[in-house]
């Protein structure tokens, strides 16, 4: 399981980004909160979540998150790895969250990341 329970918040106070009621973005310590309990993400997986931020529950172009994580144009870079880094991303807040938060895919649009009443 990808969460830890309720953790030392003392720790981290007031460095977080609140994002709605539900979930508190730590960068500086590259932790997530979500609902009391701390999720572990893979430093991949953490910068996905933070280009996500940016605009939430507005899709993000799948060209810019690609530029933005593999900057060598020399790497060969798949839709695959990709995907495969999105659907871990997104199990894990699906589970923190009972399924609040939501990482879609929209076809020719990119992905997006959904909280209610953000």
């Amino acid at each position: 399981m990808a969460v830890e329970s309720s953790a030392n918040t003392n720790l981290l106070k007031d460095d977080g980004i609140r994002i709605g009621n539900i979930m508190v973005i730590y960068p500086k310590y590259h932790k997530l909160l979500i609902k009391d309990s701390y999720v572990n993400l893979t430093p991949m997986e953490f910068k996905l979540l933070m280009i996500l931020t940016e605009d939430i529950n507005n899709p993000v172009d799948s060209e810019k998150i690609y530029r933005s994580l593999w900057s060598n144009p020399d790497l060969k870079i798949t839709s695959f790895t990709l995907k495969t880094h999105m659907s871990n991303l997104r199990q894990k807040l699906k589970d923190a969250s009972d399924d609040t938060i939501k990482l879609t895919h929209y076809r020719n649009k990119g992905y997006c990341l959904l909280i209610p009443k953000f």
